[in-house]
């Protein structure tokens, strides 16, 4: 008996000239750091050697100078939000006020500075950052100036690339994105990135959650430096009116007080969209918000997209559909306290997504990862 012949053509596989990885990593919440035996409450990043060990790991040995590396900065990689202008907070960002708020962080982790200079100068490797919600900065010319010329010594380089014109990243059957762009309190504006209607100089058209980042929760950090590390917070207060009750009361007043003057009060420099109000105060009444659904609308809205990676969440997670799509989560390298119950008493994790092309097949591999690295016999406790 002669075998049917089929009409479907196989996958063609990818011709490689040599070894090809791309890594993404995201929400390591970079502040200004502290010093030795000092303690900042606005600083959330403190696993500076773990990270100088992954990127050390993927540009060496078998991933050395033949195989090409994509390092890919998905998004809330330096906190700029968290990070004080001569002792205050302003949430009129300015140019010159983000560039010198960078050039902190980068002065205040010099373990992670080195890490990705020596990183970006070996050949064959490559950096493309993502702006996310907590470092918009990075729209500003002079900040992503400032960033290149740091790691490379030039003002602009070709192994580094930045995504400011829109907030999505596709390439293979792969979507990448912050995520921040579904959440109303956290979506950046990209058709209006600043503001300069009545300014001398521009400013950024910063997304209501950032303004309440700046003018509440950075001022409640100062008695409960945990506050931002929790998961939801929505669910938080509610557990705070019966632990912590005078805070709750206080945290809850200046969040609403905040919530009125903001989106109700005209204001000169920003405008509040009616709708944009409602979805806001519609979303927050969601003790946990659905992201798997929302994640698998996004696959399905993007036809031949396969794999949909982003951060923002703070949860790692990896989940697969029934129409053979799958959904990654990237998490955080911030402490966290997760209050959803399939997380809830879960460690935090060291997470990044693995993209491998050196297999050769007709899609890449694409995992999410923990990173573990050498062994480490201590590590600083901040809270």
């Amino acid at each position: 008996m002669e075998k049917a012949q089929s009409n479907e053509r196989p996958a063609r596989r990818p011709v490689l000239t040599r070894p090809q990885i791309k890594l993404v990593v995201s929400d390591l919440h970079v502040g200004r750091g502290a010093g030795r035996g000092q303690l900042n409450e606005w600083e959330s990043f403190f696993f500076d050697d773990s990270l100088a060990d992954l990127l050390r790991h993927y540009s060496t040995g078998a991933y050395g100078d033949v195989c090409q590396v994509e390092l890919i900065l998905n998004g809330d990689i330096f906190d700029l939000l968290q990070v004080d202008n001569k002792g205050k907070f302003y949430d009129t960002i300015t140019e010159g006020i983000a560039v010198r708020k960078l050039r902190l962080c980068l002065q205040g982790h010099p373990v992670v500075t080195t890490a990705l200079k020596e990183f970006i100068a070996r050949p064959s490797k490559s950096i493309l950052y993502v702006p996310g919600n907590h470092d918009m900065e990075f729209f500003f010319p002079r900040v992503r100036q400032l960033f290149s010329r740091t790691l490379t010594g030039k003002n602009e380089s070709e192994k580094i690339r930045f995504l400011v014109d829109r907030p999505d990243l596709t390439f293979d059957g792969i979507r990448i994105e912050h995520g921040q762009q579904y959440e109303a309190i956290h979506a950046c504006d990209f058709d209006r990135i600043f503001l300069t209607r009545r300014l001398s100089r521009p400013i950024l058209n910063l997304p209501w959650g950032s303004l309440f980042m700046h003018n509440v929760i950075n001022r409640l950090k100062k008695e409960r430096p945990y506050i931002d590390h929790i998961r939801p917070f929505s669910v938080y207060l509610l557990g705070a009116l019966v632990f912590d009750f005078r805070f709750a009361l206080k945290a809850m007043f200046l969040g609403l007080w905040f919530f009125l003057r903001t989106r109700f009060i005209r204001s000169y420099v920003r405008t509040s969209r009616p709708w944009q109000t409602f979805r806001i105060m519609r979303e927050e009444l969601q003790a946990f918000p659905n992201f798997d659904r929302i994640a698998r609308q996004v696959l399905a809205a993007h036809p031949g997209t396969h794999v949909f990676i982003m951060g923002h969440t703070h949860t790692p997670k990896v989940r697969a559909f029934p129409e053979g799509t799958l959904y990654i989560n990237t998490g955080t390298w911030m402490d966290t306290i997760n209050l959803e119950p399939q997380y809830l008493g879960r460690p935090n994790k060291l997470h990044f997504v693995l993209i491998d092309y050196t297999r050769g097949g007709a899609r890449p591999d694409v995992a999410l990862k923990e990173w573990i690295g050498p062994t480490r016999l201590e590590r600083d406790v901040n809270f």
